[in-house]
């Protein structure tokens, strides 16, 4: 993939993105923290610079293959989750980070669209 369909791709994905974050807070009023910090490179042009903010992020925390979003409920319940695109895989890191956070007894999901998010969020409130 070269890097204007990564481009592209990245496009796609944050705008279903958004649209599912402003669908849980508006339709469902959850509390949705984004940890998706990797995205903003894309606004980074210079490779000594986005080694320095990897470097920095790593240092406060980040980890390789976390979830793209944490929802918590009006209910409590707790929703580590991964977006990707209808065609996106998951990093070897994010199928090691669902496998810790299930490990944990924690509620994993990956999403590919806000189809995802509200058929997931309608069977929690049944």
């Amino acid at each position: 993939m070269d890097w204007r369909e990564r481009e592209l791709f990245n496009v796609v994905e944050h705008e279903d993105q958004k649209k599912i974050v402003r669908c849980l807070r508006e339709e469902f009023n959850c509390i949705v923290f984004d940890l998706d910090i990797m995205s903003t490179l894309s606004f980074i042009n210079n490779e000594q610079d986005k080694m320095r903010f990897i470097s920095e992020h790593k240092a406060r925390g980040y980890t390789n293959g976390q979830p793209d979003i944490v929802i918590i409920t009006p209910k409590g319940k707790v929703i580590f989750v991964e977006l990707k695109t209808k065609n996106g895989q998951q990093s070897e890191n994010q199928k090691k980070m669902e496998d810790k956070l299930g490990q944990y007894g924690q509620v994993y999901r990956l999403w590919r669209s806000v189809d995802d998010c509200l058929s997931f969020l309608n069977m929690l409130d049944k």
